[in-house]
């Protein structure tokens, strides 16, 4: 699909190319204004008509920082050291990839791929809390899991931490909200 197509569809508009380069005037100034180096960031190559980002700007997303934890505790053998990748990535997670744009094919392989892989991380991160019993950090991450997807499993590893606390009425307030 071109970035006119996906822009406008099958709107009718007298000039499609001049509202694109419009488009990407206005992109261009957000950029700069969000502190961005001073480039025109996307760059049209005439033949084929293809914008690409500028790969002078460096830029690390969200997503590959994501990942990159992941990897880093993938290889790392410590277990603390492991500990600390798995801890920063659940904690950089924010929910579904790109919500705004939940009905693009490449969008929805996308999203379900990290919340597979932010539910490992998690598993794998609360097993080694429990171990060392860091139940107040068990309850904190799964607080943020809850309100993230409230139909998944987090709420009895939190019901469990706050036992482990001493928190009986809090696990009970827990049961009765998930039921």
């Amino acid at each position: 699909m071109s970035l006119l197509e996906y822009l406008y569809g099958k709107e009718e508009i007298s000039n499609p190319s001049n509202n694109l380069r419009v488009t990407m005037h206005r992109l261009r100034s957000q950029l700069r204004e969000a502190g961005l180096p001073k480039s025109e960031y996307f760059l049209l190559n005439r033949a084929t008509g293809i914008y690409r980002w500028d790969e002078r700007i460096q830029v690390k997303t969200d997503v590959q920082t994501f990942e990159d934890e992941l990897e880093s505790a993938r290889q790392e053998k410590d277990t603390e050291k492991r500990g600390r990748f798995l801890r920063k990535a659940c904690i950089l997670y924010k929910g579904e990839f790109l919500e705004d744009m939940g009905l693009e094919e490449w969008v929805i392989v996308r999203a379900v791929k990290y919340k597979e892989k932010y539910k490992k991380a998690m598993r794998e991160l609360l097993k080694l809390l429990r171990e060392k019993e860091e139940h107040e950090e068990i309850v904190q991450l799964c607080a943020k899991a809850v309100k993230l997807y409230p139909y998944d499993e987090w709420q009895e590893e939190m019901i469990d931490s706050l036992v482990q606390l001493g928190r009986k009425e809090g696990a009970l307030q827990l049961c009765k909200d998930t039921s």
